[in-house]
């Protein structure tokens, strides 16, 4: 965490290699949200495109009070046909 003119900022950083004998490769989507009551909000997403790669990936967001994200998702999706 980074604290910059007194406000957090938290990052999520995630890279990643997917293999599998189809093609394209899968699509993977990572994904980072924070919550709060009564709201919850994605601050970032890669996505590999059918590569198989996705590289370094950061979601930048301004939270005072929290200074973090509550998850991190990584969904593959065009799986091979698995």
């Amino acid at each position: 965490m980074v604290v910059e003119g007194g406000q957090e900022w938290w990052t999520v950083r995630a890279t990643g290699h997917i293999t599998c004998g189809g093609s394209p490769k899968p699509d993977v989507v990572v994904e980072a949200w924070y919550e709060e009551p009564g709201k919850v909000e994605k601050f970032g997403q890669a996505r590999t495109n059918g590569t198989g790669y996705f590289f370094l990936f950061d979601g930048h967001g301004v939270d005072p009070t929290r200074g973090h994200a509550d998850h991190v998702e990584l969904r593959i999706e065009n799986n091979c046909g698995l």
